[in-house]
């Protein structure tokens, strides 16, 4: 029988992205205000311009990562501004060298790449490990009961008898 999950996980708005908007709004109301003042001709197409990048800019900062767990093999999806899906990770569970809560993740491992699947860092509760082909990959994501369950059903033995004591000790 087929296991199919699925979850989507909003992510916050951090100062990075605010900056980013706060950025747009004062670079394209500097251009409206320059073209009244150079060029009054043009003030109504460039305000239209204006409008229409702020809004563009402020949506491209809404970002969604949906995690989708298919018989054992785990595709993280980000979404940004409901308009396009980009892959991050897609891994079979086996392939997984570990699936830890956060906090008894190694200190002294090295990492090649870390994903930030979650709302937040403070916010990632669940992380796991893979070799793949951009190096060693460290998740760091926030999975409900029902999506770490399915995910757990496409680990190696060593794996989730690992996983499941860290999950009793939660």
């Amino acid at each position: 029988m087929d296991v199919f999950c699925e979850q989507i996980v909003k992510q916050s708005m951090t100062a990075k992205r605010v900056l980013v908007v706060i950025g747009a709004v004062v670079v394209l109301l500097g251009a409206c205000a320059a073209s009244l003042i150079f060029l009054p001709m043009a003030f109504l197409p460039i305000a239209a311009f204006s409008g229409f990048g702020i809004y563009w800019v402020a949506s491209m900062q809404s970002t969604e990562v949906e995690y989708e767990v298919t018989n054992g093999e785990i595709d993280i999806d980000q979404i940004v501004a409901r308009r396009e899906r980009k892959k991050i990770v897609r891994v079979r569970g086996a392939k997984l060298d570990f699936l830890l809560p956060v906090a008894q993740v190694p200190s002294d491992m090295k990492f090649d790449r870390i994903v930030m699947a979650a709302r937040s860092k403070n916010q990632a509760t669940w992380a796991f490990a893979y070799q793949g082909k951009k190096g060693y990959t460290l998740v760091l994501f926030e999975p409900s009961r029902e999506v770490l369950e399915a995910l757990c059903k496409g680990l190696s033995r060593e794996v989730r008898i690992e996983t499941d004591r860290a999950r009793r000790e939660m």
